[in-house]
């Protein structure tokens, strides 16, 4: 691996809190069904309350009517209660198929990227997740009633880029402490609103801090004794150089660094995406950081496709993990945040999910069509009087968070 003075591989926050999670699980909350190589099911932190019967039913065997595994939507119907995740993606209508049966999923319940749905009246009856809830890229959410049922979260809770107003997301989380939830509330790109002041942050709406091990726990590192043999790479030496000759010279210059450790490594990536023309995208996002020259994607060399890293993300985590490691430490924001493992952005001082007069300010800029995008650069000088450097930065860092990386990175300009 990488030099111990620099970032050193060590389980992410995400896979600490699941070794955790598996390790307060009852003999009765796992199961091991066919296509999975093993169950991604939840603790039986539901607890007598949440027990519509006696204690014996709920430790009884998980099989059964209405007892179902994680199976695609079309054949959920009847299922009251999930053994697994139930993850709803890709929605491309407003409303959500009728999964009115389901009262309990067991492990996650995840909806992502449907950026047309409104509302999630089809989970009406749901009473009880197991572990986290995680409600990601749905820009046109208007309400959470549809979970207005929901009494019981086993993990965490998380809303990114979900487009409910945030006095209502208040409103949820306040709903929930009520109902006996203590654990955290990750809310990121939620849109203020001018009926109330909200501090996603505060105490009461956070939750406590979540506890890491100490080796999850690592505070920044001091400066490096020594710098690591890397040369930056010229964009025709990188798989995918030319998208990042697109995209602002900051961001293309940490992206080939991280190329070039990433190859120290021998964790071979390449680059997929970096500009994107910009073309109305519908509800209510206004435009992608693409769309401005501040992201990019990069994919694994050896898997052909997104599709299929996706399907194969189990076997390549560690390296995935690595990627973002060293992206994070290098001040950049990885999509990972929002469920998207290929997509890495920076835009110090400004939101994940682009607001108004922000876009208003890059379109005055580079044209209503952004089509001179790099007009728009002028926008990011190095001027950190009024940009919050304390990690993680809001839009990513100018000074990289890593010691050891932001001694590298100044040593190759």
């Amino acid at each position: 691996m990488f030099f111990d003075n620099l970032v050193s591989p060590r389980p992410t926050r995400h896979r600490a809190e699941h070794l955790l999670l598996v390790a307060s699980l009852t003999a009765s909350a796992l199961l091991t069904f066919a296509g999975c190589a093993s169950a991604q099911l939840s603790p039986s932190t539901l607890g007598a309350e949440q027990s519509t019967g006696a204690s014996s039913s709920a430790n009884s065997a998980r099989s059964g009517p209405g007892v179902c595994p994680p199976a695609p939507l079309s054949e959920l119907g009847g299922c009251t209660r999930i053994t697994g995740d139930l993850i709803i993606e890709n929605i491309r209508e407003s409303a959500l198929p009728d999964l009115g049966s389901i009262e309990r999923v067991e492990g996650s319940l995840i909806v992502r990227q449907s950026f047309l749905l409104n509302h999630l009246e089809g989970l009406r009856n749901l009473e009880a997740v197991g572990a986290d809830v995680m409600l990601v890229g749905l820009p046109g959410l208007a309400t959470l009633e549809g979970l207005s049922k929901l009494r019981v979260i086993g993990g965490e809770l998380h809303m990114v880029e979900v487009g409910v107003d945030a006095c209502r997301v208040a409103a949820f989380i306040r709903d929930q402490r009520e109902r006996g939830y203590q654990g955290p509330a990750h809310i990121m790109g939620v849109d203020p609103s001018p009926a109330c002041q909200v501090d996603f942050e505060s105490p009461e709406l956070a939750g406590p801090a979540t506890a890491l091990s100490d080796a999850d726990a690592e505070p920044r590192l001091p400066p490096n004794p020594s710098l690591p043999p890397i040369t930056l790479p010229d964009y025709g030496e990188i798989r995918g150089g030319n998208h990042l000759q697109t995209i602002h010279p900051e961001i293309a210059l940490r992206a080939r660094l991280l190329y070039a450790l990433l190859q120290h490594e021998g964790i071979e990536v390449v680059f997929i995406s970096g500009h994107r023309s910009w073309s109305p995208p519908g509800g209510r996002r206004l435009a992608s950081w693409h769309h401005v020259g501040m992201a990019f994607d990069l994919n694994l060399t050896h898997r052909a496709t997104m599709s299929e890293a996706n399907r194969h993300y189990e076997a390549d985590r560690n390296q995935w993990e690595r990627i973002g490691e060293l992206a994070e430490g290098l001040g950049i924001i990885w999509g990972a945040r929002y469920d998207d493992i290929f997509h890495f952005e920076w835009h110090p001082g400004h939101h994940a999910r682009m607001r108004q007069q922000e876009f208003d300010a890059f379109r005055e800029l580079a044209g209503q069509d952004l089509g001179n995008y790099r007009q728009g650069w002028s926008l990011y000088k190095d001027d950190l009087q009024n940009v919050d450097e304390t990690p993680p930065c809001l839009g990513g860092c100018y000074i990289p968070p890593d010691k050891g990386l932001s001694e590298l990175l100044e040593s190759l300009r």
